[in-house]
């Protein structure tokens, strides 16, 4: 990939390049077998030169980053502060999982799956917690666009404002 970087407008190539990424992640995707399979560029780099570990981060919580931290980073990630307050839905958390019965299907057209039973589930708990809190941003995440769109549709003459985004965006 750094041979493909364009020149710079003086005509000179790049003298230094900054990959960001972590090679602990989900390997790149290949059809190769892992014995088969070259190290990615970022691995070659962090074996080549060494890299810098970003101790801090935001995305999960606590429980579940001390779990990540000691399996792959030897105990050295550590969770911010929380900038968020308690669920009042569910007094003292700040996520729930729903367990939801139900079957993905497939759309007609297409390839995207959607499942009626989370649709009717995410639906009325997005609604419950926008009546609660009318001065909170409610927000439903899903997977599957086919989902988005059910949601997107059913929400549409409801009152509140809930935004409706797929995982991608």
């Amino acid at each position: 990939i750094v041979p493909l970087l364009p020149l710079r407008e003086n005509g000179t190539s790049f003298t230094r390049v900054i990959l960001v990424g972590d090679e602990k992640q989900l390997p790149p995707f290949s059809r190769l077998d892992n014995q088969e399979r070259k190290p990615s560029l970022l691995e070659r780099a962090v074996s080549k030169v060494g890299g810098h570990l970003l101790t801090l981060q935001y995305r999960m919580p606590h429980s579940l980053c001390a779990v990540v931290s000691e399996a792959f980073y030897e105990g050295q990630l550590i969770t911010a502060p929380p900038k968020m307050t308690d669920c009042r839905m569910t007094p003292g958390k700040r996520i729930v999982f729903m367990p939801v019965h139900g079957e993905a299907m497939q759309a007609e057209r297409g390839k995207s799956l959607f499942n009626e039973k989370e649709v009717d589930a995410a639906i009325a708990a997005a609604l419950r917690l926008a009546r609660q809190q009318r001065d909170w941003n409610v927000a439903i995440l899903t997977f599957y666009k086919e989902q988005l769109k059910l949601i997107d549709h059913a929400l549409k003459d409801e009152p509140f404002r809930i935004n409706v985004l797929s995982v991608d965006s």
